[in-house]
């Protein structure tokens, strides 16, 4: 998704773009690569491949989210805290005030932590302590109902069918569609990743020349914030 209230989103620059041939668009501020196809430039979703170059960010259709980003804290009781439900083991950051914790055996190395759906076992060392999370998870479709989320339109199906999908190439973008399990308020540079993400991983292809960071997620707006002009 994109925020786009409270003047948050700023687009400058967008255009129709064809889409690759079996490409799949399921949500808006994705990140969309080029690519020539019989000489003629398609987008498609970014997949962290060496060569690809950034396009832009979708935009324009109203889908229903199935995944959503989350901000926030939980406190160590017991050895152990309740994430919200859902979450994505992979799309995970938990912090003990600056440091980050890892996955790993707590019960016999500090600094770790493991996960069982959404219960997560910490070391000794994080007994009492809030925690700081930040995370991608799976949203029920009673949550999408009671949530006032965005009714869908336009299906990703049907996107595909008519092969055109807006692209935001200029502006400033607050999207959900980034790497949860990166630490953005020491982020760098802003990098492509698989699934139309956007990530700062350590190693990861195709830096994104000249886009910036202007919002790290917060509990009150878990959307990371993006500037390219």
């Amino acid at each position: 998704m994109i925020l786009l209230s409270g003047g948050k989103t700023d687009i400058r620059v967008s255009h129709n773009f064809n889409m690759a041939p079996g490409a799949t668009v399921h949500a808006e501020g994705m990140a969309m690569v080029r690519e020539l196809i019989n000489g003629e430039e398609v987008v498609k979703p970014s997949e962290g491949e060496a060569d690809e170059v950034f396009a832009g960010f979708t935009y324009g259709e109203v889908f229903t989210p199935n995944v959503l980003s989350y901000v926030g804290q939980v406190t160590v009781s017991g050895g152990k805290a309740l994430l919200p439900e859902g979450v994505i083991a992979s799309q995970l950051l938990l912090k003990d005030g600056a440091t980050e914790l890892a996955v790993g055996d707590p019960a016999t190395t500090a600094g770790k932590y493991s996960i069982a759906a959404n219960l997560v076992t910490f070391h000794a060392d994080q007994e009492g302590k809030v925690i700081d999370v930040v995370c991608r998870r799976n949203i029920t479709t009673e949550e999408l109902l009671s949530g006032g989320y965005p009714v869908q339109l336009t299906t990703a199906s049907a996107t595909d069918q008519i092969g055109v999908v807006g692209i935001i190439e200029r502006g400033t973008v607050y999207t959900d569609m980034f790497d949860a399990a990166v630490d953005w308020t020491s982020a760098s540079e802003v990098r492509l990743a698989a699934g139309g993400l956007f990530t700062d991983q350590t190693g990861a292809a195709n830096a994104i020349t000249g886009m910036q960071v202007v919002h790290v997620p917060t509990a009150e707006q878990p959307f990371l914030g993006l500037r390219l002009l």
